[in-house]
């Protein structure tokens, strides 16, 4: 995972995405979680009156430091 926001103006969803990132940080944490899933997720999110298109991917295969 990267320390680079996640954060996308104009996408209400953002905040989720940087509380998933923040729960990620921590090491143990994220291992677990992983272990657990061991996925990726795309999320294609559009924001209000279809206008932009955003997509964000959360990738629970393994851990990396952040």
């Amino acid at each position: 995972m990267t320390s680079a926001t996640v954060s996308v103006e104009g996408f209400d969803s953002s905040p989720i995405f940087e509380d998933i990132q923040s729960v990620l940080k921590d090491e143990k944490i994220a291992a677990q979680i992983i272990d657990e899933f061991k996925a990726v997720y795309q999320f294609n999110i559009a924001s209000p009156g279809n206008s932009k298109n955003q997509v964000w991917t959360l990738d629970l295969r393994y851990v990396t430091c952040v």
